[in-house]
């Protein structure tokens, strides 16, 4: 990719089929930049790795963007194999060991009614609710301690100086990497090439705007970063031309908020209507979870904008114009 730098792909058991692995040559050891999932398949990948193509020098630090299963999932494996030192943000560090403590499985019949309220069926409120389980099938338990990423943060990988930049929406605190001197981001989720991160609102803070987080984020990465940087992401393809791809990020958003606009005006509805109007049809549970999740995100942006009001009939969440 760059000098210093290692791409690497390591297969998921999704629709996104694969995730982004940045690997940076530091002379007398590696930085890994993102693990994967902690399932079998991908351990024993880093197993081979480990005995073949970086057998020559340790493994000294393990930089984790964000702390979704698909990034860190084998972080904790790879740290207790390599002897490695953990770097991430303070949020997603935590945020990580509160998912793999099953405090929201817990909480699953609160979730369910969440969605229900918000017009989910109930045969499929209840698989989304009951989904939080799957987490810890692919994710290694993490490590008890980490070395915490700043905002702003100068640190030294790949033979360049990279400075911290965090941006909140698609998670809370996550981290990327930019080089200025070399025109290089490791973006992780927050930018990707042809895909939009999902935006995602949920029981936790029913009346949280993500979106607006994320586009706050945007318009940071934009007045920060150069437009002709090589952006390094997590998932995809890298690609020049940022300013350009987070434009069409904004727009694809503000394209959202006028197809709810116009739905909601022509009458009040639930968000689990505005679904089909956004996605394409025959979601599975899981996908049609992250759907509403989405669609709540940009309800709940639109509230704050002062464009729609969501009102408790009886139990159920319905959304009306102003």
């Amino acid at each position: 990719m760059a000098a210093g730098i290692l791409w690497l792909r390591m297969p998921l058991p999704l629709r996104l089929n694969h995730i982004n692995i940045y690997i940076l040559d530091n002379g007398d050891g590696w930085t890994i930049i993102d693990t994967g999932y902690g399932d079998d398949a991908t351990l024993s990948l880093w197993d081979q790795l480990l005995q073949g193509m970086l057998a020559e020098k340790p493994v000294h630090h393990i930089i984790l963007t964000h702390h979704h299963p698909d990034h860190m999932g084998a972080a904790g494996w790879l740290a207790r194999r390599t002897g490695a030192q953990l770097h991430m943000t303070r949020t997603e560090f935590l945020h990580a060991h509160l998912r793999a403590s099953g405090v929201f499985r817990a909480h699953a019949d609160i979730e369910k009614l969440f969605l229900l309220a918000h017009g989910m069926p109930a045969d499929i409120a209840h698989i989304v609710a009951d989904g939080g389980s799957g987490f810890m099938r692919v994710v290694q338990p993490m490590p008890a301690t980490f070395a915490r990423l700043h905002d702003g943060d100068v640190i030294e990988a790949g033979g360049r100086r990279w400075t911290v930049m965090t941006g909140g929406g698609h998670s809370d605190e996550q981290a990327m990497l930019y080089s200025p001197d070399d025109h290089i981001l490791l973006s992780g989720d927050q930018v990707i090439a042809s895909i939009t991160p999902n935006l995602a609102a949920s029981y936790v803070e029913p009346g949280g705007s993500p979106v607006d987080d994320y586009i706050a984020s945007l318009d940071h990465i934009k007045e920060s970063v150069g437009d002709a940087t090589l952006v390094l992401s997590g998932h995809k393809l890298p690609f020049i031309g940022i300013r350009e791809r987070i434009d069409a990020l904004v727009a694809h958003h503000e394209e959202t908020f006028r197809k709810i606009c116009t739905a909601v005006e022509r009458s009040p509805c639930q968000c689990i209507d505005l679904v089909p109007l956004l996605y394409r049809p025959g979601l599975s549970p899981h996908m049609t979870g992250l759907a509403l999740a989405e669609t709540l995100a940009h309800v709940n942006a639109l509230c704050r904008r002062g464009h729609v009001q969501i009102h408790d009939s009886n139990g159920s969440f319905i959304l009306r114009y102003l």
